[in-house]
């Protein structure tokens, strides 16, 4: 378990109605921490809360009800957990700790990365203290790690500088829905954003409108993919969750929507592949009732080969959608090489930039998250 951690913490959460702990896994230690503010009553109230708003009206009290739950989640566990880390000073002397987080139970899907009092000037939270990642397993986290090291390598002995880009700024009805998937009118102005970004660095492939055969042909041979468009889960069956592309079908050669399904893109094995930043809704989402069972869009892709991954938890806004990744990739593609292994770090500083603009409004800005290496 510990051959995986050349630097940082893995962070494991277990909340149950007997007790809640915290097991925290360094390159030389293994420590136990008992959380008995992270009650399992209050965890379910939390977790099976709905945080959608449907009315403008709604959006204040839910996220002043949201930053109950930031502030209640790092009072009763990531708080504790960042004064362990800090006293064992397993961490680099500059820089913030690492910590990949893995949740079981209840905490599969709690929000750490984003727990803390939000509020100007106070550092009391998760973004200040912490660099966080999400890994299902500690096997899925080697396995990552591996692929990073193997991408490298043929990165550097072939030019295979590579991006696709892949959009939809509309969508068309599923099979079976009343309407179709509303417009993302700003996912035109997203993709010229990481054009202009991306021009000098790399050959970049876009495509408006692809089918899924396009995208899985195109994947092959890219080092970063990103796509803006709607993502849908299927808690009946996981493995038919994906990314919502289209395809003509019939004589009349109408539009449909073409799903790029987790099982998909779990069939490849890639060797280029570093990161895939999926800019659409609900691609790293984890219902509750699924517990252990963390199988999403993002699982997927780690699993096709890409070690880095950008995913989010819940439906984000079209311009915090640009904001986030205009500045992750100035962050990744203008510094060096290197900037692709903190893809962590520049989605961190991204989503901080932008939870800058508002501090009250959680719900905007904390459903970005890295998983992988």
């Amino acid at each position: 378990m510990q051959e995986c951690i050349t630097e940082g913490s893995i962070v494991g959460i277990n909340i149950t109605d007997f007790r809640s702990d915290a097991i925290i896994v360094s390159n030389n230690s293994l420590r136990t921490i008992v959380l008995p503010e992270l009650s399992a009553s209050k965890a379910r109230l939390w977790v099976n809360k709905d945080w959608s708003t449907k009315k403008r009206s709604e959006q204040r009290g839910k996220n002043d009800q949201f930053l109950d739950y930031l502030s209640w989640l790092w009072y009763a566990c990531v708080k504790h957990i960042v004064a362990e880390i800090s006293a064992s000073k397993t961490h680099p002397s500059e820089g913030l700790p690492r910590v990949w987080w893995i949740g079981s139970g209840l905490a599969s899907s709690m929000l750490f990365h984003a727990a803390g009092v939000h509020t100007r000037g106070s550092t009391e939270n998760a973004y200040c203290r912490l660099i966080s990642s999400y890994t299902p397993s500690i096997k899925e986290l080697a396995y990552a790690q591996n692929q990073a090291k193997r991408a490298q390598e043929v990165l550097m002995a072939q030019d295979t500088n590579t991006m696709l880009i892949a959009a939809m700024p509309t969508s068309p009805k599923g099979s079976g829905d009343e309407k179709a998937p509303k417009e993302l009118p700003r996912v035109e102005e997203e993709m010229r954003e990481i054009l202009t970004l991306t021009r000098s660095h790399m050959r970049t492939t876009v495509y408006t409108h692809p089918s899924t055969n396009q995208v899985l042909e195109a994947l092959k041979t890219c080092r970063i993919a990103h796509f803006a468009c709607h993502g849908t889960s299927d808690y009946s069956d996981p493995s038919n969750s994906g990314l919502i592309l289209q395809k003509s079908t019939g004589l009349d050669e109408r539009l449909v929507q073409d799903r790029l399904t987790i099982q998909r893109v779990s069939d490849l094995r890639l060797r280029y592949a570093q990161i895939a930043y999926l800019s659409a809704c609900s691609t790293a989402g984890n219902k509750a009732a699924r517990s252990d069972g963390v199988i999403h869009v993002v699982s997927g892709f780690q699993v096709a080969g890409f070690p880095h991954v950008v995913g989010c938890l819940w439906p984000a806004g079209d311009l915090e959608c640009v904001k986030v990744a205009k500045r992750f990739y100035s962050l990744v593609l203008q510094r060096n090489q290197s900037a692709i292994n903190e893809a962590a770090s520049a989605l961190q500083e991204a989503v901080m930039a932008v939870r800058a603009e508002d501090l009250s409004m959680p719900l905007n800005w904390a459903q970005f998250v890295h998983y992988g290496v």
